[in-house]
């Protein structure tokens, strides 16, 4: 006999309930499992009006593209679920690789602003 690990929903019986839609939890199904989270934070801009672009990177090295969620913001808008915000011609994107995952904003400035990225990379290799 096997052991698992379940939690139900309120009204149903952990120890007979087969549905997983009755299920918060149940060990019976793989979950995403995250290796690295953080954050990144740089400033753009300066005088003149004009385009300026940044990549920054976060190594990883799982030797495959990882499933990861981020969410960025520009200066003092609100967060938004990346891979890619736009907020008309300005542009945030987060995109992966084998080795690294790569956190992009374009954006046409007058002076400097701020732009955080926070992200979690997952350890589950999904075949991306």
């Amino acid at each position: 006999m096997g052991y698992k690990i379940a939690i139900s929903k309120a009204g149903y019986n952990v120890l007979t309930e087969t549905d997983p839609n009755n299920l918060i939890f149940s060990s019976d199904y793989n979950t995403l499992k995250y290796d690295i989270a953080g954050t990144l934070s740089f400033n753009m801009g300066g005088s003149g009006s004009k385009y300026y672009d940044y990549t920054a990177e976060v190594l990883h090295n799982l030797g495959y593209i990882p499933f990861f969620w981020a969410e960025g913001k520009m200066g003092t808008a609100e967060y938004q679920v990346l891979p890619n915000g736009n907020h008309g011609y300005d542009n945030m994107e987060i995109y992966a690789d084998s080795t690294k995952i790569y956190c992009y904003a374009q954006i046409f400035l007058t002076s400097t602003m701020t732009f955080i990225f926070n992200y979690k990379i997952f350890k589950n290799n999904l075949g991306l």
